[in-house]
């Protein structure tokens, strides 16, 4: 309920409590909206269906309209705290009554329709401080909802980073160096997944492996993720420049080595490169939250553009 999600020493200061007019208003209208029993009872039951306490028992073809109002309205004002929201909405919605609406009423009981119209009017009059306030109300609980959600991706965003640090961690321990290889692919599309970059996983061409690929700030990114117990050499870098080269005028490439590269290569991707890279310390970072990662990838590439180097240190 709003009280909850909005605390209740700030709700309570926004809940009007309805007047004795108000209640009279809204008991004459229940009483008169509908002219035969069976269309009235059925509408006070969809009207009263989030409190259905408040209408149990309630003999509707037994005793009169007026009397089964009676008996709802007494019901209601001692519970006005716990209902006042449902109190206020079927107000509104009463007040709102068009008056081609009232079918239920016969040419020859025009005097009882235009009465039952007249308790409608009084009814909007009495509403109008209490349709500001549901919506004043409205506008607070999508706030607090909207904080709750905002807060609730804070909490899965952080918590999945810790969870890929966790397994970056385990992949560093893993006497399997293929295998931590296939986890750092995994790994890398995980993250590019959080960061809604729009990943696919590894796959193959003819004479070629792709170690994943996303998109990011409309430029496809194709990805080489080397974890080898020494600096990658100029020779994978080669290799990798053709893969990308081979791929759309809007394809760059992400080469991430864990440990780094190799002078030879650092000299040979100083300028003109077409991919970027990120060593062991990036993604360590990335994945601690000390740097989101799609602003390390926007630095990297601006370097890029501006240097032609692939390194950004």
């Amino acid at each position: 309920s709003a009280a909850k999600m909005i605390g209740a020493e700030r709700y309570t200061v926004l809940v009007k409590k309805l007047s004795l007019e108000a209640w009279e208003a809204l008991g004459e209208v229940l009483a008169t909206r509908w002219w035969y029993k069976r269309p009235f009872e059925r509408g006070v039951r969809r009207l009263f269906q989030d409190h259905p306490e408040l209408i149990n028992n309630i003999a509707f073809q037994d005793q009169t309209k007026r009397e089964s109002v009676d008996g709802i309205i007494a019901r209601a004002q001692r519970r006005e705290e716990q209902c006042h929201d449902t109190l206020i909405q079927i107000m509104i919605e009463l007040a709102d009554t068009r008056p081609d609406s009232l079918t239920d009423y016969r040419e020859d009981q025009a005097e009882h329709k235009r009465a039952a119209l007249n308790a409608i009017a009084h009814l909007k009059q009495i509403a109008a401080p209490f349709r500001k306030e549901a919506a004043q109300r409205q506008r607070l609980e999508q706030e607090m909802l909207a904080r709750a959600e905002a807060k609730q991706r804070r909490e899965s965003f952080a918590a999945e980073h810790q969870r890929l640090l966790t397994t970056f961690i385990a992949l560093e321990k893993d006497p399997d160096r293929q295998k931590a290889g296939k986890g750092l692919e995994r790994l890398i599309t995980d993250l590019a997944d959080l960061y809604d970059l729009n990943p696919t996983s590894d796959y193959s061409l003819e004479n070629e492996q792709i170690d994943g690929a996303f998109t990011f700030d409309h430029d496809g990114y194709i990805v080489e993720a080397k974890w080898l117990s020494k600096p990658v050499g100029r020779g994978e870098g080669d290799i990798f420049t053709t893969k990308v080269q081979r791929k759309g005028r809007n394809t760059l490439g992400l080469f991430v080595a864990v440990n780094g590269f190799s002078a030879d290569f650092k000299q040979a991707y100083r300028e003109r490169s077409c991919f970027i890279t990120m060593n062991g310390s990036d993604l360590y970072n990335v994945l601690s939250q000390r740097v989101p990662f799609d602003d390390l990838l926007r630095a990297k590439k601006r370097h890029l553009d501006e240097t032609g180097s692939c390194f950004m240190d």
